[in-house]
């Protein structure tokens, strides 16, 4: 039952963010893609991607700690 609740957080949480952002969240975690694979796909610099990559690790972590979840 935990591991469903879980599930449901992070997909929520994905849910909730950008296009783009679910692109690189989804690209790097699910499919595990390098991260240079990403900057071709988007057109953009590897530096905004590790931007976004952190910022979208900073929010999960806030939600699931909000959850109940020790991160």
């Amino acid at each position: 039952m935990q591991a469903e609740e879980l599930g449901k957080i992070i997909s929520d949480y994905v849910r909730s963010l950008s296009k783009r952002q679910r692109y690189i969240f989804m690209s790097r975690y699910y499919v595990a893609e390098p991260i240079e694979k990403i900057v071709q796909e988007l057109g953009i610099s590897k530096s905004t991607v590790n931007k976004e990559i952190a910022f979208i690790k900073v929010g999960l972590k806030t939600v699931l700690e909000k959850e109940g979840y020790k991160v």
